[in-house]
């Protein structure tokens, strides 16, 4: 293995130490990076919006600054994700652009845009109209991917997000038709688009924040969260909702809740009589009238399988890829059998107390049989020990067919790991 020793970032973790009711920082969740051939020299580079890291013959790489965007490119927002399609058909590269948050009040829904190539060099920013609704795309978007899912020459949009279900965008000649995956509703951080089943169309992997966790959901005791300035302060507070017992409940404790909400105190002087308390006993009728209502019935990383006809089966991935969320998915055959197989890197440590932080996952080959399965493989068989906090994986493609697997890791120094047969076997 070998490391790339590049400036790491020190996380800014003062989101979830001023909203003291979020459920885990968002600041953490990068580093990003993408795999091109910048120079044209056949040597995969890889890059991110301020860095290019190009590949030079030996195998070594040299950082380069990335060219600046034209000033009016700039969107203000706190996006997540940049994603490259010809979506009009004129000829130039599009650019999806997706938002994650609005600063300061988790839970609300920022709207992402499409960036359009005029041609000359210039974005023109475009928010995203479907031919039904009129409406946007809203929501905490962690992650999307360009597919051509029904094979016309026209690339769909894929999107998922926390607290959004996996979304399709149709790209049609009249705009986009818009389709939510029914039961999708999760944390999802990552989608990777790939034929699985060997069918001739494009099948889905994406992760969530899986099943090894006191935040347990399903279609008929969904996780919660209401969102509203609910003490009129100009300040949203995020209230997390969970199932236990049967019966829905504030998934804060007292003191955390009443530390933002003061005002429930005279109502809960006793723990007992809290921890006792549904949600809707204590937040009644009218203190949730107007707030902005979200839910998860799928909190398990999925396989999502393309029947055709914008239909799509769901199906849990094996419980090796539970143990933790899953921040980066990457499909490519690693045991040259022909099959595509997906490995899987995860954890996240900035979470409040009350839930734990994920550190569970060492990462997880799945290995394909080419029909839509998957089985895991022991890391100490596939050879891939990724201890930390993975963001990014990618394959690198050097001299002579020379394969190598980047890692990024939250706080840490890149890795480059040498892919062979034997890596797998």
């Amino acid at each position: 293995m070998q490391e790339i020793l590049f400036p790491v970032a020190k996380n800014d973790l003062q989101d979830i130490a001023r909203e003291k009711l979020m459920p885990w920082s968002l600041a953490t969740q990068g580093p990003k990076w993408d795999v091109a051939d910048l120079n044209g020299d056949g040597l995969d580079d890889f890059y991110n919006p301020d860095t290019a890291m190009v590949q030079q013959t030996d195998g070594t790489f040299s950082p380069r600054s990335a060219p600046p965007l034209p000033a009016e490119t700039f969107i203000s927002k706190n996006t997540s994700c940049i994603r490259a399609a010809d979506f009009d058909g004129d000829g130039q590269q599009d650019l999806f652009v997706g938002t994650r948050s609005v600063t300061g009040s988790y839970g609300l829904s920022p709207v992402s845009y499409l960036l359009k190539n005029t041609g000359t060099g210039r974005f023109v920013e475009t928010p995203i109209k479907t031919s039904k609704t009129g409406t946007g795309i809203t929501g905490m978007v962690t992650d999307a991917c360009w597919v051509d899912l029904e094979q016309d020459g026209r690339p769909d949009l894929v999107v998922c997000g926390e607290w959004m279900p996996v979304t399709v965008f149709r790209n049609t000649a009249e705009g986009f038709e818009k389709t939510e995956i029914p039961h999708s509703s999760g944390l999802w951080n990552c989608i990777r688009a790939a034929d699985f089943d060997g069918d001739g169309d494009q099948d889905l992997v994406a992760g969530n924040l899986g099943l090894n966790s006191n935040l347990r959901a399903s279609a008929t005791e969904p996780l919660g969260l209401w969102v509203k300035d609910f003490d009129g302060n100009g300040s949203v507070e995020p209230i997390l909702t969970y199932y236990r017992q049967g019966k829905n409940r504030v998934f804060a404790d007292k003191d955390a809740l009443i530390g933002q909400l003061p005002a429930l105190k005279k109502r809960f002087v006793q723990y007992r009589k809290y921890a006792e308390s549904t949600f809707e006993e204590v937040f009644t009728e009218e203190m949730r009238e107007g707030a902005l209502y979200k839910q998860v019935e799928m909190p398990g990383s999925c396989y999502f399988e393309n029947k055709g006809s914008g239909q799509w089966a769901l199906y849990l991935l094996p419980v090796e890829a539970q143990f933790s969320p899953v921040f980066a998915v990457l499909p490519y055959d690693f045991n040259g059998d022909g099959h595509l197989d997906v490995l899987l890197g995860g954890n996240f440590y900035e979470v409040q107390p009350a839930i734990g932080r994920f550190d569970a996952s060492y990462g997880a080959l799945l290995l394909g049989d080419g029909d839509g399965h998957f089985l895991a493989e022991e890391p100490g068989v596939s050879g891939f020990w990724l201890n930390g906090p993975v963001r990014e994986l990618e394959v690198i493609a050097g001299r002579g067919g020379r394969k190598r697997l980047l890692v990024a890791m939250n706080n840490a120094p890149l890795q480059l790991i040498e892919l062979t047969r034997a890596t797998a076997q």
